[in-house]
Order: structure tokens, then C-alpha cells, then sequence
């Protein structure tokens, strides 16, 4: 019989506090800092039958935080769904339930049993079979609903019936492209299906080979704290998890692991877990560090066939020609948020002069934070186009040399606009999601705050490419960074055979399963082909397509982290210099970065 347990650990031993705390405690993003901010509920534990239904009431220190918004999450609502602090008993299982109010946060473990007889749950439902499906041309599929009360009936739709037509849930392609299938419930309620038709030939997704992988033990996997419980459930879903697709009897301990911290946290790969993410700008420093294992060539293969040839190219190390990562997001990039009551076509802020005038014109705030070392080395660059002010030549050993030239012509260029934006009028340099009495016209921002500026805008919610620096000079402001991947630990030992399924289990959590399931929970821009069309109606994927394909957009295939804290540090002194400042004054500033570091 197959095992299909999991620990729970954490990789720092302050980390303890994180999730020993959190179930009464709030946290900071910040692993392992506790806030005074507490949250009290009526239960921690829920042992519940289905159709049954419960008020979880949720009491929150200290008092000025009383009158905030509640947001409650159920971690699996196929077991329960949590409306307003409400818990609805769907389904046989385990899952969680999450309450954050402020800086606090809190959960309630629930447990449901069905013992036959149960009524349904009394709230409204509808959902379809699948949220996401790729199809041949002229091929079809058949979708289903489920829904509440039982004699719902629907009405389909096509976005688009050129592309993809539906006639009682037969769905059948017409011409390549994408589109949505929309069932219209009369219970109210809606539910879609985002369709692509390809007239490629499906990739091959079988993230493993399905014999027996001979392996019985433990595989550590990181994952960030907001991803903790995602992670978990992917890998230990009976379904589709990785167990489910291979005969192997796995058992999974989870640890909290920040992808854009993962070089600091692996100071010592020994002490690491055996699958983790990372992004592209920590590849030199944790290859450096053997922490990063070469991929076996099979599956560096089925990265360059699946992903694409820029994908490969970013999963390689550059002047070294070893593959040592699985890409399973490439929107590690930002784009422009902006509230559309404001603005009713992009065309009208899609400069940077046009911004801020708008900005003066309806007496509005642009976020930009300028001086966070992502965005200021963006901002630095968009001039010369990229890696021509910045170049990394691969040494022996695993070393890297990093050379810059900002203090040239085209650098000082770029400071001179960063400061021109530091004195525009309209100016703010937060760049996190609007509160609901603050008035922000645009917010540049990377696309992680996707989900928080839908809450917050509501309907007024829009995303497009970022601006150009100016009508004369038609360059996109800022830059599309890169891939976020998963890496194998070759320090942990166990032998060939823990080697390879720690292999297996990395190439599952980049696999069209894994994918299509981040994007609908996450919104991040898959890197496997076959989906690159996925959530093409998604405002900011569409800019960060659009920037990508703009000559003016700059790629860099890998940093080192330390040019992120250089060009901080220059953003800030530039920041407070007079509009008046000379070329000399800027030179001074850029000479400082300016310096060659050996990774």
C-alpha cells in the first residue's frame, strides 16, 4: 500500500515560531519574526460530517484592527468551503481553514467524514470539470458541471466560436487559438473553462517514467511559506500527485524555503532539503556552493522540447553549457497596474511623461519603488538594452566574474530619467496594492501582486506593459528579469537512487499538471509550451507578452544578487540630487557600481 504521509518541519530553528505561533499569532512575511497583532478563534480543530455547516467566530488584538476585513481560505474545497467565518462540509478528507485580518493570521484544522445521508450543502455552487484545456485542432473533450441545488441547469457559451465551439458541454476546436467556454448556471452562479487549440502534437507530460522507481524514503522539498499548504497537497494528492503517477511510495517532508533568498538559506547544502525553488538570480551563488546538481540529460532534453529554446537557455549555465534547473515560471518580471475609472485606454499613460501628467492632472499617487534594487537595475539598463552594461564571464571551478559600465553615456542617460521620475510630481515610491482609500493611478510592480490588486480594484482592475521612457525615444522602462526554477540537491547523499527521485519528483512540480494548477491558484506564467497560451485573457500575462516581444524589453539570462544592492544603493543617491545635477555628479554616483565581483 502506498504511503501518502508528510512531515511538517521548518528549515531555520526560529522558523518554529512561524507556524507554532501563526495558528494564534500574525506573521511578517519574514520568516520567523512574530508581530503583536493576535487572532482568537472559537476552534483550532473542526471534526465535521458531511452537510454540516459551522460559525468559526474570530476575535483580533489589538482593537485598532477590529474594524478590518476578514479574508478566510480553505486550503481544499472539496472538503470544506469557508464563506464569512461559515465552514460547509463538502467532502470526505482533511483541509485547513485560514483567517488573516491585518498583519494577523490564524487556522483551523477540519476533518470530515461522510457517513451517508448527509444533505448537501445549502450554499449555492457551480464549477466545471476542468478550469484550463488544451486541444488538437478538429479534436474535442466533453466538460461537466457540478452544482447546487441538483436541478441546476446551464446555458453554454463561447468567447470566441471561431476557435472553439460547445454545444451541451462538447467542446470541439476550430482554428488555433484561445478562448473561454462560459456555463451560465440558473442558480446564478458562473463558471469557465479557458480552451486552446493547437495544431501541434501534445508534448509528452509524463513528468516520471512510470515503472517502479525502487525508493521507499523521505524527500525534502522546499517551498515558500505563501505555498506551504499548495505544495503539500500537490505532491500528496491521491489523484494527481506524485505518487499517484509512478509506483513509487514516497513520503514528503515540507520546509518553508523563499525562492529569492534560497543562496542565503543555503549556507550549507548539507542541512538543505533535496528539492527546492529558486530564481534565476541565485543560480550563480548556489551552483558556486554545490547546491545546484546537473540535470541527467534526458531531462535536460525534455526542458529544451517542452519548455522552448529560451527556457533551456535560462535553465543553463552560462559559459558552463550544464543544465541545472526546471523552470516552472517565467513571469518573474513587472508590469503596470493601473485603476481603469482613471484611465479609460493604456495609450494614455503608456509614457512616462503621460503617466505623471495624469497623475498631477486627477490629483493621483504613481507607486514605483525606484529604490528597490530590482526595479532601479531595470530602470539603469532600459537605454543600452541590457547585457550591454552588464556582462558575466564563467571561470573555473564554478566561478563568475560581473563586469558593469553604468558610469558610460547610455548609464548616465537612465540616471538622469530615475531622477527625473524621483521629482515628478505624483511620485510614491511603495509599490504594494492600493488600500481602499488610497488613490493610485498606476503601480509598477513585479506580477506576484496580481491577486491583491484584483481585491483591491475590483472591477476598476487593469494591467498593461509598462510605459516607454518617452515619445522620442521608444524604449519600455524596466525589464523582464527572468525564470523561477526547481534545483536538485546533490549534497544530501542517499546514493544514485535518492538522486534520481529526487529528480523525478523536481521534473513533477514543473509537469503540465503542476503548472496548470499553479497558474489557476498563483496566476504564474507557465514555461511548458503546450500552455504558453494558458490564461492568455489574464491582463498581465498579455503585457508581459507583449514585452517580451519589444525590442526595447531587456533579458538577462543570470545575475548576481550583489547588483541588486549596488543599484539600490545608486537609486538612493541619486535620488537626492538636485534636478540640476551635472553628467559628473551622476558619474560619481555609477562608478560605485561600477566594480567586479567573482562568484
Amino acid at each position: 500500500m502506498k504511503k501518502n504521509n508528510f512531515g511538517f518541519s521548518l528549515m531555520f530553528a526560529v522558523s518554529a515560531l512561524v507556524f507554532g505561533a501563526c495558528a494564534m499569532t500574525g506573521c511578517s512575511a519574514n520568516q520567523g519574526e512574530v508581530t503583536q497583532a493576535q487572532i482568537r478563534l472559537s476552534a483550532s480543530t473542526l471534526n465535521m460530517k458531511v452537510g454540516d455547516q459551522t460559525q468559526i467566530k474570530a476575535s483580533v488584538s489589538p482593537k485598532t484592527l477590529m474594524n478590518s476585513e476578514a479574508t478566510w481560505l480553505s486550503t481544499n474545497e472539496d472538503v470544506a468551503i469557508v464563506k464569512s467565518g461559515y465552514v460547509f462540509a463538502v467532502g470526505e478528507g482533511d483541509c485547513k481553514v485560514h483567517v488573516f485580518i491585518g498583519s494577523a493570521h490564524a487556522v483551523c484544522d477540519v476533518h470530515v467524514i461522510d457517513e451517508g445521508g448527509g444533505d448537501v450543502v445549502s450554499q449555492p455552487s457551480l464549477r466545471l470539470s476542468a478550469s484550463s484545456q488544451t486541444i488538437s485542432l478538429n479534436g474535442s473533450f466533453k466538460l461537466t458541471y457540478y452544482a447546487y441545488p441538483t436541478d441546476t441547469t446551464v446555458m453554454w457559451e463561447s468567447g470566441d466560436s471561431n476557435i472553439a465551439t460547445v454545444n451541451d458541454g462538447l467542446v470541439e476546436g476550430r482554428s488555433v487559438g484561445s478562448t473561454t467556454i462560459v456555463a451560465r448556471g440558473s442558480n446564478g452562479l458562473s463558471a469557465s473553462c479557458i480552451v486552446t487549440v493547437t495544431d501541434q502534437v501534445d508534448i509528452n507530460d509524463d513528468p516520471v517514467d512510470t515503472e517502479d522507481l525502487g525508493y521507499t524514503g523521505t524527500i525534502i522539498v522546499g517551498a515558500p511559506l505563501t505555498q506551504f499548504d499548495w505544495v503539500t497537497n500537490l505532491l500528496n494528492n491521491p489523484t494527481y500527485g506524485f505518487n499517484a503517477t509512478t509506483n513509487s511510495s514516497v513520503n514528503f517532508k515540507v520546509v518553508v524555503w523563499e525562492e529569492d533568498k534560497a543562496a542565503d538559506q543555503m549556507a550549507n547544502p548539507a542541512d538543505g532539503p533535496d528539492v527546492y525553488p529558486y530564481a534565476s538570480d541565485q543560480t550563480l551563488r548556489l551552483y558556486a556552493r554545490k547546491a545546484l546538481a546537473v540535470l541527467p540529460k534526458a531531462n535536460s532534453k525534455w526542458i529544451k522540447e517542452a519548455m522552448g529554446q529560451t527556457a533551456y537557455e535560462y535553465a543553463t549555465l552560462k559559459g558552463v553549457g550544464q543544465v541545472v534547473g526546471y523552470p516552472f515560471a517565467s513571469d518573474n518580471g513587472y508590469v503596470m497596474f493601473y485603476d481603469k475609472s482613471l484611465v479609460s485606454n493604456p495609450s494614455e499613460i503608456n509614457t512616462v511623461d503621460k503617466l505623471f501628467q495624469k497623475a498631477v492632472d486627477n490629483d493621483c499617487e504613481v507607486n514605483f519603488d525606484l529604490t528597490n534594487g530590482f526595479y532601479a537595475a531595470g530602470t539603469l539598463m532600459t537605454y543600452a538594452g541590457g547585457e550591454s552594461l552588464y556582462t558575466l564571464t564563467a571561470g573555473d571551478g564554478g566561478t563568475y566574474t560581473s563586469t558593469s559600465n553604468f558610469s558610460g553615456d547610455e548609464g548616465i542617460k537612465a540616471a538622469k530619467l530615475m531622477n527625473k521620475i524621483f521629482h515628478k510630481d505624483g511620485y510614491m515610491g511603495a509599490s504594494g496594492a492600493p488600500g481602499k482609500d488610497l488613490g493610485v493611478l498606476a503601480t509598477i510592480t513585479d506580477t506576484s501582486k496580481v491577486a491583491a490588486f484584483k481585491k483591491a480594484l475590483g472591477s476598476n482592475y487593469a494591467a498593461a506593459p509598462l510605459p516607454y521612457v518617452s515619445d522620442e525615444d521608444h524604449t519600455r522602462l524596466g525589464v523582464y528579469l527572468g525564470y523561477k526554477f526547481y534545483g536538485v540537491n546533490p549534497s544530501k547523499g542517499g546514493g544514485a537512487s535518492h538522486l534520481e527521485v529526487s529528480n523525478a519528483v523536481a521534473k513533477f512540480l514543473v509537469s503540465k499538471t503542476a503548472q496548470t494548477k499553479r497558474y489557476e491558484e498563483f496566476y504564474t506564467k507557465p514555461t511548458l509550451t503546450e500552455l504558453e497560451t494558458l490564461g492568455a485573457a489574464e491582463a498581465h500575462i498579455a503585457a508581459l507578452n507583449e514585452q517580451i516581444a519589444d525590442n526595447g524589453t531587456i533579458k538577462l539570462t543570470a545575475v548576481d544578487v550583489a547588483l541588486w544592492s549596488q543599484c539600490m544603493d545608486a537609486a538612493k543617491s541619486i535620488q537626492k540630487l538636485p534636478e540640476t545635477a551635472t553628467d559628473a555628479d551622476y558619474k560619481k554616483i555609477l562608478n560605485g557600481v561600477d566594480n567586479k565581483l567573482t562568484v
